[in-house]
């Protein structure tokens, strides 16, 4: 939708999944996840569990036995490169 802003809890979410990606992951465990969320969004443990619901929702992550698939298609190229770029 054109002229349609993204709620702030979308672009932490993009921003997330971001790093993520940057980070190397294609699943990550869940005690990692927490921890990044913890360190980017907010560490009360509703803001996580939150969190972690709405990249499910939002299809930035699958959850596995492993922990969370992340779903590299939903993530913008743009955001992808800045995470690239922020992180040299």
């Amino acid at each position: 939708m054109k002229g349609v802003r993204k709620s702030i809890v979308y672009q932490r979410c993009e921003d997330l999944a971001s790093i993520l990606v940057n980070l190397g992951y294609s699943t990550v465990p869940l005690q990692d996840l927490e921890y990044l969320l913890k360190k980017h969004v907010g560490a009360d443990p509703r803001t996580v569990k939150a969190y972690r619901t709405h990249l499910v929702e939002f299809n930035f992550l699958k959850p596995t036995k492993e922990g969370y698939e992340i779903l590299k298609e939903w993530i913008p190229t743009q955001k992808r490169l800045e995470a690239t770029v922020e992180s040299k």
